[in-house]
């Protein structure tokens, strides 16, 4: 009752807030204009003064109340909505739309046998430790993300909220409990101050999916923190899953204290039966499925069933075999079915998902190629620096040369054999013949037989401990075409871009003597380093992965009403560095006040507004650069504001130029708090929303450096307009300030988008071995099923199925020559 009721309280004052603050401004305007009018007298006067002073008051303690950090309960009932909606998306993205659940049967140390009834199981347990574990396919992520919706439906107050994410996301020798809060806000977009308060509050439940997707390493690291403090065994409830044989490795060195250990069994034939005959996509074909079922409840333990065990391997079979499953249980016989499967999924999902009549569909072979050349890029970590982007390249050179080497021998040999069949064709020397059959076989056999071994070398090094495959991050996909290169014209991009931008800067302001002089010697003087050091810059940048953007939903919701409400502030503060001074000049001057006294109170008033201008709530929450350069400024822009009313107090100046001058001087310092408070940990950032899918991320990089350039470009253009008459350094006219803005933001935008200028430039060279739009394919395949979202970055939809495009890529399919 308490949450709801100051839940009713934060929604009218809400509402409230922007018409207190529209009473505020329209009280200041109307006691500037009755002060000027004058004819009042002096009791007159501290009444009028009054009236914005209570309307201030008034929207002070409403925005104090809203700004109030929320109760830890009502945080927790706000994640726990978030969560259900999203978890309830994922498992409908595993499962598709109406395709029935498994309960999956599971066994606990000491069972005799295999039990249903997982969910149940774990709401019982006391502490809620548990480590899932089971073979690849096995349903422990479907596990997990049940166990996820069970424990919020419903939840009773009090209990952590349980928030799934991914293991890989993982940051060695960070404390877990600062690293889990960070990735809840990134995830689900609260304010850091809300998810620390949760985590430390034991608010939270961390479900920590894929565990044997980490290194070996960083995988004991993890376990090792969750287990050597005290608070964490004995409080902090955690669900993990794992791989049966990765764990079993893990827990003799690095066991997860106080925890239980559930094992998930492979599916019966009873299991399968009941989920094939309840799918929609075999319903229509009931009758052509018909053997199959019989077959798996006749031989519950045979080849058919034991082939489709797990829920990834029957997903795989009903995409593959849709329509017709002919073949299937003659396959499992053979013992390829999986490796058939797997061949199949890719063909079958394409056609799925685009009709006959499409004509923006993409060709089986190309979908198989393009992820192919994705999964091979991403599965040796995704090489993020140039020496292992540069071995990957000369592994894929080496494969390249192995089978074009392999084709020419085999096209020599053929030719010689069709020679050997046309005895009466002139000049045949048939002794010479057979011997390079001979030797075109002999060689063949050598080469496969180095083929064979060494792939069994690539596919042990692929399924190690220590080995990561990597996530297919956009931000990351330049390094396909030759990091050195992408490198080498990305300087040159940039330089010439900070070249030509700080020579038409120049130009524009004729900022140099002319006399005796050429028009483009000073500015190519000085063009021609700057640019040399942007290049330089260009070249060594390392790109992160960019935050996600959401261009339509800044302005709804609870993120909508943050950034309002401290748009409102900002303006606030905007109107009362001049309306504070003008407030004391009019009210000195209507008193009488002598010249000494004005400035006083103008100077005062000067201050006080200058220093609202200064973000020193945010100063906790900075970086060491920018807390030093807010430091350093603030007092300067506090000596302004106090130096600005000291010169005015005395004067005689009319209120609206008085207004006006002193807003153009408190602009850019009003606009650089806003940008600072929005940017601080304090509240998070309402242009990011939830990293449940990277799309966007290179949108967001764009239009971040395009604001943050504008920015300085402004501020620029700002202190050139200040320049004072009698001084003639440069030439400031409306043109010049207009190149100079345009100058400076297309080199300063350019910088600030690594990302995505190397994203660009990748897409030019990679044509060929991806498609033009790779962005529309991604999208594309993580809608048809096999690609999943993970935090900023996407992955394979089963690591399996990754492994084989890359091993079926090693073994000769889709080799494309390098670039």
């Amino acid at each position: 009752m308490e949450a709801k009721r100051e839940q009713r309280i934060h929604s009218v004052l809400r509402f409230l807030t922007p018409l207190l603050a529209l009473v505020t401004v329209g009280g200041l305007l109307w006691t500037v204009r009755t002060l000027v009018g004058g004819g009042l007298e002096p009791g007159d006067t501290a009444g009028v003064v009054a009236v914005p002073l209570a309307a201030l008051a008034a929207w002070l303690a409403a925005v104090a109340i809203l700004k109030r950090r929320p109760e830890a309960e009502a945080s927790a009932n706000r994640l726990a909505g978030l969560v259900r909606a999203e978890e309830r998306a994922a498992l409908a993205r595993l499962l598709g739309d109406g395709t029935p659940g498994i309960d999956t049967r599971f066994r606990t140390p000491g069972d005799p046998r295999p039990r249903a009834g997982a969910v149940d199981h774990v709401r019982t347990l006391r502490p809620r430790r548990v480590v899932i574990t089971g073979e690849a396919g096995a349903g422990k992520t479907m596990l997990a993300t049940r166990l996820v919706l069970a424990l919020l439906e419903p939840r009773e107050p009090g209990t952590p909220v349980p928030v799934r994410v991914p293991a890989t996301a993982w940051e060695p020798g960070r404390p877990f409990e600062e690293w889990f809060a960070e990735q809840i806000s990134r995830l689900y977009a609260l304010s850091a101050a809300e998810t620390r308060a949760l985590v430390t509050g034991h608010h939270v439940m961390p479900v920590i999916d894929g565990v044997d997707e980490m290194a070996g390493t960083l995988a004991a690291a993890l376990l090792d923190q969750l287990s050597s403090d005290r608070r964490n065994m004995d409080q902090r409830p955690v669900i993990l899953t794992c791989r049966a044989e990765p764990y079993e490795r893990l827990r003799e060195e690095h066991p997860l204290a106080n925890a239980h250990h559930l094992a998930v069994e492979p599916l019966t034939g009873a299991q399968a039966v009941s989920f094939l005959a309840d799918h929609p996509r075999v319903r229509p074909n009931a009758e052509r499925w018909e053997p199959v079922l019989t077959e798996l409840r006749t031989a519950p333990d045979g080849p058919l069933a034991h082939s489709l065990s797990s829920p990834w391997r029957l997903t795989l079979a009903v995409t593959a075999y849709a329509r017709d499953p002919a073949g299937l249980v003659e396959r499992a016989a053979a013992g390829d079915l999986y490796e058939h499967l797997l061949s199949r999924y890719i063909p079958a999902t394409v056609r799925l998902h685009f009709a006959e009549e499409d004509e923006r569909a993409y060709a089986e072979e190309d979908v198989r190629r393009w992820l192919s050349e994705l999964a091979w890029h991403v599965g040796l970590n995704g090489p993020e620096s140039d020496e292992d982007a540069t071995a990957v390249q000369g592994l894929r050179r080496h494969i390249a040369s192995f089978y074009a080497v392999r084709a020419d021998i085999a096209e020599t040999g053929e030719r010689a054999r069709q020679l050997l069949a046309a005895p009466d064709a002139p000049g045949i020397d048939p002794v010479r013949l057979r011997e390079t059959v001979d030797w075109a076989e002999a060689r063949l056999a050598e080469l496969d037989t180095a083929r064979r071994r060494r792939m069994g070398e690539f596919e042990r090094l692929l399924r190690s401990d220590d080995h990561v495959l990597g996530d297919l991050t956009p931000a990351r996909l330049w390094s396909m075409a030759g990091p050195r290169r992408i490198r080498a014209l990305d300087a040159l991009i940039g330089g010439s871009a900070a070249l030509t931008g700080v020579f038409a800067v120049l130009v524009a302001l004729r900022g140099w003597p002319s006399t005796g002089s050429a028009w483009y010697g000073h500015p190519a003087l000085w063009a021609v380093p700057v640019g040399m050091l942007v290049a330089w810059v260009s070249y060594c940048q390392e790109p992160q992965t960019p935050l996600r953007l959401d261009v339509r939903g800044p302005w709804r919701g609870r993120r909508g009403r943050q950034l309002l409400a401290l748009l409102g502030s900002a303006l606030l503060r905007l109107l009362a560095a001049p309306g504070l001074i003008v407030l004391a000049h009019a009210s000195a001057s209507a008193l009488g006040a002598s010249d000494l006294v004005r400035s006083v109170a103008a100077g005062a008033a000067g201050t006080v507004s200058f220093a609202l201008l200064v973000p020193w709530r945010a100063l906790g929450s900075m970086p060491p650069i920018r807390r030093t350069v807010v430091l350093l400024s603030g007092p300067l822009t506090v000596f302004i504001g106090g130096a600005i009313g000291v010169v005015l107090g005395p004067q005689d100046v009319r209120a609206a130029d008085m207004m006006l001058g002193i807003g153009a001087i408190a602009l850019v310092p009003a606009v650089a708090w806003f940008v600072i408070q929005r940017n601080s940990r304090a509240e998070p950032d309402p242009w990011v929303t939830r990293q449940h899918s990277p799309r966007g991320g290179m949108l967001g990089e764009v239009v971040r450096a395009t604001q943050h350039a504008m920015l300085i470009a402004a501020f620029n253009c700002w202190t050139l307009a200040l320049q004072p008459p009698a001084v003639d350094l440069f030439t400031i006219t409306p043109t010049s300030l207009v190149v100079t803005g345009i100058a400076l933001t297309v080199p300063l935008a350019l910088l600030g988008m690594p990302a995505s200028r190397r994203y660009l430039l990748a897409l030019f060279f990679l044509r060929g071995r991806l498609p033009f739009r790779l962005g529309r394919f991604v999208r594309w395949a993580y809608g048809a099923g096999l690609l999943r979202a993970a935090g900023p970055a996407y992955q394979f939809r089963h690591q399996e199925l990754h492994e084989w495009l890359i091993l079926s890529y090693y073994a000769g399919e889709n080799v494309t020559p390098p670039r």
